[in-house]
């Protein structure tokens, strides 16, 4: 009897392992067919950031990071959410989206999911008005804004130093344009210091106060002179400066990613996302960070020579795409030439900032190994069902 009852489990057990190896993954073969379901909506453009409201303090101790936060931020204009990349990842969160009137229900819906305890808005009432709040009565919610989009980020960059402690360094950015701040956010995370902005030919007076009252003595600039100029550059007579910088913005992002890389560790992975608008980069940041990977940047239409050339020289294995074929074609992944593709997107940027935030509460699986395609989804349900049958028969549970 007990041998029997041994070999049928020996069955079991060999059953369960031919299964389990059948699961459908999201690779680079799978993905034109699930992944690519979802078509991101790319309207909507720059602006000044509005006012209102305060942050932190210059390096006080702020609330405890293991309370449950949400950063909210316009998906309209992109001024006041392009410094919170570095908070969200200091406060373990995503970066949510609304317009400036009227929340969405998908974007409630996670709010609720994720036991939200306090939402951040980022940026004043000209960005995300008064009436969101009040669709927002449910929860404790604060403003971290200043009167434009450099003294907005002054406020952010408060919380970061206050949670991290690490008050001697800083970003430095074009804050008149985004490609840049999504790829140095990979490497503000990893450093865990704050961005700051300024404009692209004169340190912008806000700026250039805070770095002599904070005595901030490295700076990294992000961004070629035509974003940040020499001059900017040759004004920090007493500072560490290192840039990273290329003659556009895809090169730039490439010898940001170098460092990324250098710092994290990470050798296979990174994160791909449409390099002439802003807001799935800003927003796939927080994935980039969790998986230590670099943010590149592509055309919608094609992947840009150096990447792709790059990516060889790199071995790039597994690559996220922020943003449906609207931001990234099908024509790039098709030439990406890496073993998995992961795509993660929704049919608006709100609704991409929401699948985002999930993709992110399931960051313990790595890249490209989420069953993205629904087929595959049912498949592995089915193939639990299947197990429990299996097992309940061979043990003689009811």
């Amino acid at each position: 009897m007990k041998l029997k009852k041994f070999l049928k489990g020996v069955a079991f057990i060999s059953i369960a392992l031919t299964l389990s190896t059948n699961v459908v993954l999201a690779d680079s073969s799978t993905l034109s067919e699930s992944g690519v379901k979802f078509v991101d909506d790319d309207s909507g453009g720059g602006g000044s950031g509005g006012g209102g409201g305060s942050g932190g303090g210059g390096g006080e101790t702020p609330e405890p990071t293991d309370k449950k936060y949400v950063i909210l931020a316009s998906g309209e204009k992109y001024t006041d959410v392009l410094a919170s990349t570095v908070l969200a990842n200091e406060r373990k969160c995503p970066i949510l989206l609304t317009t400036k009137d009227s929340l969405d229900e998908k974007t409630l819906n996670e709010i609720k999911r994720l036991k939200t305890e306090e939402v951040i808005i980022s940026g004043g009432p000209d960005s995300v008005s008064e009436k969101i709040v009040t669709q927002l009565s449910g929860y404790t919610t604060r403003r971290v804004s200043g009167a434009n989009r450099y003294e907005t980020a002054i406020e952010v960059a408060k919380e970061v130093r206050g949670l991290t402690n690490i008050l001697s360094g800083a970003m430095l950015v074009d804050g008149t344009n985004f490609p840049d701040v999504i790829t140095i956010s990979g490497l503000a995370t990893q450093l865990r210091v704050p961005i700051l902005l300024t404009s692209p030919q004169t340190l912008t007076t806000s700026t250039k106060d805070k770095i002599k009252e904070w005595s901030i003595n490295d700076i990294t600039i992000g961004g070629g002179t035509n974003s940040v100029s020499q001059q900017i550059q040759d004004s920090f007579t007493t500072q560490k400066v290192v840039r990273f910088g290329g003659s556009n913005r895809y090169e730039t992002a490439l010898s940001i990613a170098q460092e990324v890389r250098n710092k994290a560790g990470n050798s296979t992975d990174m994160v791909l996302v449409d390099g002439t608008n802003f807001p799935d980069g800003l927003t796939v940041s927080t994935l980039a960070a969790a998986f230590k990977a670099p943010i590149l940047l592509t055309h919608p239409a094609a992947l840009h020579d150096t990447t792709k050339s790059k990516m060889s020289v790199w071995g790039m294995e597994n690559v996220l795409i922020g943003g449906g074929i609207n931001s990234v074609s099908k024509n790039v992944v098709d030439n990406l030439g890496v073993k998995r593709v992961e795509r993660v997107s929704g049919i608006n940027r709100y609704e991409t900032a929401v699948k985002i935030s999930e993709r992110l509460s399931s960051k313990d699986t790595p890249i490209g190994r989420m069953a993205t395609n629904p087929a595959a989804r049912a498949s592995s349900v089915e193939k639990q069902s299947i197990f429990r049958t299996l097992f309940n028969r061979v043990f003689g549970i009811q």
